[in-house]
């Protein structure tokens, strides 16, 4: 089962870039998807900071989406493609969007909503990941609407009485993600163990804590990366084979033919030019 980092990077590239440096050198080793976020989407203008960041995550194997806000389907679609294309127009570097607040109520003009919005992302390029978060579980009516949903976005006490949808497992395990805070290491060893059991591709863990708990990274994010994240599946050049300086020579024995019979021809000219006759050996 692919297994990927997840992480929200609610962190401004230039008040914290040592954190982004730490994005940098997991993404060289695994596979690592930050969510940038400047001001609950792409803010007002474009920041050479996040450009930059983006960029430099994406040169060293890892990936980016960007946040924007749903409101639970209240917000208006014209406000979020704003948000979509103000994405894509300051940081053509991004690998997808991801849509926080997410409904996950039956209601048609909310799955049309998130329907419209998956199709719009598309429509810009089939390449773009979309990335869902209704932070518990959901419907599978939505499940046309992303690539992947958050089915679980809470601390890790709270954990221990949820229960993963049985129709999740009619779905590949990159289709779902889980987010937690407020976790310990000891409390982050005994998630990825459980979650290794469960259906669910993308992952997160943190020490951090509300109001906001994913404005750093966890004090353990070494450890984290190490044991909850698969290799960085970025191909990477073989590595050429020098020819050997001193060849090996190889014998090649060449037998000479013999012939059990001689064929003599007889030449003979005649009045429209010559004609051959074969002489029988004696």
């Amino acid at each position: 089962m692919n297994r990927e980092i997840l992480i929200p990077a609610y962190f401004d590239p230039t008040d914290s870039p040592k954190l982004w440096t730490q994005l940098n050198n997991a993404a060289n080793s695994k596979e690592i998807v930050a969510i940038a976020n400047p001001n609950n989407g792409p803010g007002k203008k474009q920041q050479e900071s996040y450009a930059s960041a983006i960029n430099a995550l994406k040169t060293n194997g890892g990936k980016t989406v960007g946040y924007i806000l749903s409101g639970y389907g209240k917000r208006g679609i014209d406000l979020m493609k704003k948000d979509i294309d103000n994405w894509l127009t300051w940081y053509p570097g991004i690998d997808g969007i991801f849509v926080d607040e997410m409904s996950n109520t039956n209601k048609a003009d909310h799955i049309n909503l998130y329907q419209d919005i998956f199709n719009y992302i598309k429509g810009k390029n089939t390449n773009l990941r979309v990335i869902g978060n209704p932070g518990i579980n959901t419907l599978e009516a939505y499940m046309p609407t992303v690539d992947t949903v958050i089915i679980y976005e809470d601390t890790q006490a709270n954990f221990k009485s949820y229960k993963q949808d049985a129709w999740n497992l009619r779905y590949d395990a990159s289709r779902f993600g889980m987010l937690f805070y407020n976790a310990t290491e000891a409390d982050m060893n005994s998630l990825g163990a459980t979650i290794d059991t469960m259906h669910v591709g993308s992952r997160y863990c943190t020490n951090d804590k509300l109001n906001n708990p994913w404005d750093s990274l966890p004090v353990y994010f070494d450890a984290l990366i190490s044991s909850w994240a698969n290799k960085n599946s970025t191909p990477v050049e073989p590595t050429p084979i020098d020819p050997p300086t001193d060849p090996i020579p190889v014998e090649c024995p060449v037998e000479t033919p013999t012939y059990d019979y001689v064929i003599t021809l007889g030449i003979t000219k005649t009045a429209v030019g010559y004609s051959t006759t074969v002489i029988p050996a004696k």
